[in-house]
């Protein structure tokens, strides 16, 4: 992940720890910026769209990155 700070933006911070809440849906993690050494929490969100099939999911991830 992209670090949040606007002066930096380093492309590779590193997670320093991480948690599930909210019944698994949601993880917290903790990352690090080696070149700025901010800190700072991102949320992720877990979704799955119903496709059994990995290529399909796979797929799906390319549309929502672009």
């Amino acid at each position: 992940m992209k670090c949040l700070n606007p002066f930096c933006e380093y492309i590779k911070t590193r997670v320093i720890n991480s948690r599930k809440t909210e019944k698994g849906k949601k993880i917290l993690r903790r990352r690090h910026c080696p070149k700025c050494n901010e800190r700072y929490t991102s949320i992720e969100v877990l979704a799955y769209f119903g496709y059994p099939n990995a290529q399909k999911r796979a797929l799906l991830n390319l549309f929502m990155i672009a």
